[in-house]
């Protein structure tokens, strides 16, 4: 009996920290986004970003198959925001301005907001 409840405090604990671990991404993939000013455009809904005063799309939901793009959403979302991928004839907006290192956590973050849909 002691076994088992030992087995089902750990599995407790385990979700605890997995979902704790979600939202400090979650926080400071907002953060980013905030700093970086892509809200200005951009909703992130899943993020509650959401005042953004363009027409540019949210971007709770990137995939392959949004972007299009062969070498992967991560390859696309970089490559998109340093100007050097277009997406039919259209670029984005705004040149990277941030860190490579800043810029990978987004492409990464944004992907996982994806994949929890």
């Amino acid at each position: 009996m002691g076994g088992m409840f030992m087995k089902f405090i750990a599995f407790i604990l385990s979700l605890a920290f997995m979902v704790n671990t979600a939202f400090a991404d979650d926080a400071a993939l907002t953060k980013l986004l905030t700093d970086n000013k892509c809200q200005k455009c951009h909703k992130v809904t899943a993020l509650k970003l959401t005042d953004a005063k363009g027409k540019a799309p949210d971007l709770s939901h990137l995939s392959k198959e949004v972007t299009g793009y062969e070498k992967g959403a991560k390859a696309f979302i970089q490559g998109w925001l340093k100007k050097e991928v277009a997406k039919g004839s259209k670029k984005h907006a705004a040149a990277w301005k941030g860190t490579d290192a800043d810029l990978d956590l987004i492409a990464d973050g944004l992907i996982e907001l994806d994949a929890r849909k």
